[in-house]
């Protein structure tokens, strides 16, 4: 962008748009049919053209990011299923005791035989760059970390229904682990903030005094990449054993990676299941002669 279409604009221009040397030549090329990225760090081209997107479409229309957030919670039971083909990941139905007072079950019900073992709530958020510098996350991103707690409640709240037979569908193992899915690492290094994140939930869940201690069970916190490296290492039977470990105070503040690490289970080493065509539309519009993705 050159001097007068600054001056045209009339306003500072975002570092992101301003003239870089980085721009002199395309940052994607095709050789001797490879795909290749030239860039300091390779691996934030394909960040930004993933996970990276959300900041794009955050300001976007309403219905914009409600198709996101769908996205979000379809690829995560997908990637279920596909990692641990014994589970059956559902979307569960609206339920309650009248159709004035229906109530969204968890994104993600993981049943493993004939009982739901696990709850995953989806949050599609992402900290903003100023939040994760902050000496108080919880005030820089105050719209995010509210979503975390309410997914801590809503977990809460599912499993007290579960109990007292509100939610009828499927049979909830009581033991059933619960999950907040975030797009970013929130909670990583962060027991602090886990903490906080726990007590604003509790702070919901005084509303509705059915919600007993039975029920605010330890929820386990993990972003996408992680969730997705963990399944990339265990087998079934081994992921359901770190989750087992993720709940013990024993290990409160930890990953799930370092928990499986830190736990001794056996590692394996899992090639990503999904077709990332699928996933991402515009993958397969590069092939080589033969057809096949240059990656």
């Amino acid at each position: 962008m050159n001097a007068d279409a600054v001056r045209v604009l009339g306003a500072p221009l975002r570092t992101a748009y301003m003239p870089s040397v980085l721009r002199q030549h395309p940052i994607i090329c095709v050789k001797h049919r490879h795909l290749i990225y030239t860039a300091p760090l390779p691996p934030l081209i394909m960040n930004r053209a993933t996970s990276g997107l959300y900041y794009d479409i955050k300001q976007g229309p309403t219905r914009l990011l409600t198709e996101a957030n769908a996205r979000f919670e379809d690829y995560i039971r997908k990637l279920v299923v596909a990692y641990h083909p014994r589970f059956h990941a559902l979307k569960g139905l609206p339920y309650g005791r009248s159709k004035a007072t229906l109530i969204d079950p968890p994104d993600c019900l993981i049943k493993d035989g004939t009982e739901i073992t696990a709850a995953i709530e989806c949050k599609a958020t992402k900290l903003t760059f100023e939040a994760q510098f902050s000496d108080n996350p919880t005030i820089a991103a105050k719209q995010g970390f509210d979503q975390v707690a309410k997914g801590i409640f809503q977990l809460w709240r599912f499993f007290s229904h579960a109990r007292r037979g509100i939610y009828s569908a499927n049979t909830v193992s009581p033991a059933a682990y619960g999950i907040v899915l975030t797009m970013d690492g929130w909670m990583q290094m962060a027991t602090k903030l886990r903490r906080l994140a726990l007590e604003q939930a509790r702070q919901l869940a005084a509303s509705d005094p059915d919600i007993i201690e039975a029920d605010m069970r330890m929820v386990i916190f993990a972003s996408i990449q992680e969730l997705n490296d963990c399944f990339a290492q265990t087998e079934t039977d081994t992921f359901m054993e770190v989750l087992t470990h993720a709940v013990n105070e024993k290990y409160e503040g930890y990953g799930l990676l370092e928990l499986t690490r830190e736990c001794g289970v056996p590692l394996v080493r899992r090639r990503f299941p999904l077709d990332v065509g699928e996933i991402l539309p515009w993958w397969n519009k590069t092939k080589n002669p033969e057809n096949r993705p240059y990656l």
